[in-house]
């Protein structure tokens, strides 16, 4: 009986550990209404002062980056042109709506 409780509830034991941290809260502010979903990104200064182990976990997690992808960005600068270009490509589409308004 134990084997077998072991064995399906295991592979969702990286689920639970992988459900948030710290950072997440300080790094990114999400204030969500009935209807408008604003988030504000980080500049350019803020990214660039970030870790290599932030950089790697934000677009991991935020932006679906897989271990392979980040692996192959070997110095800092390719992290921080990575995460640049995806939260300008939000910060446009941000843009993009408040106009059409």
């Amino acid at each position: 009986f134990l084997l077998v409780t072991l064995l399906l509830f295991l592979p969702h034991a990286q689920n639970v550990a992988a459900g948030w941290e710290w950072t997440d809260f300080l790094s990114s502010t999400t204030t969500t209404t009935t209807t408008t979903t604003t988030t504000t990104t980080l500049s350019l200064e803020e990214i660039s002062q970030l870790r290599v182990r932030e950089l790697k976990r934000r677009l991991a997690r935020s932006y679906g980056y897989s271990a392979d992808e980040l692996g192959r960005m070997l110095d800092k600068k390719d992290l921080i042109s990575a995460l640049w270009q995806e939260e300008s490509r939000i910060q446009q589409k941000q843009t993009a709506e408040w106009q059409r308004f």
